[in-house]
């Protein structure tokens, strides 16, 4: 179809034909191409999308060839690339009899009405096109999005069942295919189909794989290390199998086995940034802080941007109160990664404990202009201004995130705790009881943060009130 007009026409000649198009426009002269070239300048300019110069070319070739039906279908192509399906649907009308036939016509023609919604008319027409001997990706690819766009779930995994049986080698089809079975709800049935696949062809490593995928993606950790090591016996250089049988290890709760299978890829390949890092997590997660450290640490010598590492590494020294140290491996990750919200959180944390109050009350803003749904964040920002004596400031703050948090009833439990401690009781019954009214058995937690109004007669009167 048009990509793959362009991908061919893109050869040895196109190059001098471009030069001298250009300076065909340079000039202002107007020079004689025969059609064949003025399809490769087309196809050569849609590649790189300079949309004025195809326009010149299709001024030029209409004036040359002004029956050309192919350019014709490149222009209706072009309205399409450019959000005009209506354009290109009326331009492929006024062809359509002269174009009877012809696959990029009705390629084209197909878009044109699934462009303009209409999948009832783009549809037929995809299916005429799908040849089940010789797969084309944007055939394919379109198709299973009309179908999609229709709901049309059993036709999609029909669709993408035909086409891996078509070329059970090509990844796109059984990729999509272990998606679409996640996305509806279908795992069953696509294990059942990939078991299939193996009693035809049990050496497929690429089946193992995803066989071991989706068993992974139904919690099914034990099915998939044993998809995943025949993954490994018929292709020894899938590193991508060693690695995911190590997650389903390591979340089987053998994260020493996990260790051993990352490191088997080091006979493979030298070893990754990432590959450190995984060995890391598995680490940690075995309890192995310094060797979890060490990995962390040999991730950020391969690729020093790699800030999973850097926030990796803050995270064990700051449980292991060395918090000051940990301040310069957040930093570092912050600056590698601005916007995560748990880099930001932690920076935060760990310059409140070091006491470094200002940078903390940075980070916890910028967490809230990010997310304002963040209602940990509006709680410890509150908090950091309750311990510096102001309290108003607190309030005010709350205030805020109750408002962009109505239902959460923890933030109103904090509110009537400021209120308490500022000594307007009035208020601080007010808050207490529209926490309740959100979430009764969550009142303890305004004791937890001030045991001093367990024994308040009011609060204890409204309890009873609301007590179901």
């Amino acid at each position: 179809m048009l990509n793959e007009s362009n991908e061919a026409n893109e050869d040895s000649l196109t190059p001098s034909i471009i030069k001298k198009f250009e300076l065909m426009i340079s000039d202002g002269k107007t020079c004689y191409f025969d059609s064949e070239d003025l399809e490769r300048i087309i196809d050569h300019y849609f590649l790189v999308e300079n949309y004025n110069l195809i326009n010149e070319a299709f001024e030029l070739g209409l004036q040359l060839f002004p029956f050309s039906t192919s350019l014709k279908i490149k222009k209706a192509q072009l309205y399409i690339a450019t959000d005009k399906p209506q354009k290109a649907l009326d331009l492929l009308m006024e062809i359509e009899a002269l174009a009877q036939g012809n696959d990029d016509f009705l390629f084209t023609l197909a878009i044109s009405y699934s462009k303009l919604s209409k999948p009832n008319l783009a549809i037929p027409i995809l299916e005429a096109l799908f040849d089940e001997e010789e797969l084309n990706d944007e055939v394919f690819s379109a198709l299973y999005t009309e179908y999609q766009n229709i709901e049309d779930h059993k036709k999609s995994l029909q669709l993408l069942k035909k086409s891996v049986l078509i070329d059970p080698a090509n990844e796109l089809y059984l990729y999509s295919l272990i998606i679409h079975c996640e996305l509806t709800n279908q795992l069953d049935e696509g294990i059942s189909f990939l078991n299939h696949l193996i009693k035809k062809n049990p050496y497929s490593s690429i089946v193992w794989h995803y066989l071991g995928v989706i068993n992974q993606q139904k919690d099914d950790h034990l099915k998939a290390v044993e998809c995943l090591e025949y993954a490994v016996l018929t292709n020894e250089k899938s590193i991508r199998s060693y690695l995911l049988m190590a997650e389903s290890q390591s979340s089987l709760g053998h994260h020493n086995k996990a260790i051993e299978t990352c490191e088997a890829t080091f006979e493979i390949c030298d070893p990754t940034a990432a590959i450190y890092f995984e060995i890391g997590e598995y680490h940690e997660k075995a309890d192995n802080l310094e060797k979890a450290l060490s990995n962390f640490h040999k991730s950020i010598l391969k690729q020093e941007d790699f800030s999973e590492s850097w926030y990796s590494i803050a995270m064990i020294l700051n449980y292991q109160n060395k918090s000051l140290e940990s301040s310069y491996f957040i930093k570092k990750a912050v600056e590698l990664s601005p916007e995560n919200l748990d880099y930001l959180f932690c920076f935060a944390e760990i310059h409140e404990k070091i006491g470094f109050i200002k940078e903390a009350e940075i980070a916890y803003r910028k967490i809230l202009k990010l997310d304002d749904k963040d209602t940990e964040s509006w709680l410890n920002y509150s908090y950091i201004l309750y311990n510096q004596e102001d309290k108003f400031a607190a309030i005010d703050t709350l205030t805020k995130g109750i408002k962009i948090n109505p239902n959460c009833a923890e933030l109103r439990y904090r509110l009537s705790a400021y209120f308490f401690q500022l000594g307007d009781e009035i208020k601080a019954l007010m808050t207490f009881e529209d926490a309740l009214k959100l979430d009764y058995e969550s009142h303890n937690r305004l004791f937890k943060f001030l045991p001093s109004v367990k024994d308040n007669q009011n609060i204890q009167t409204i309890l009873k009130e609301h007590k179901k």
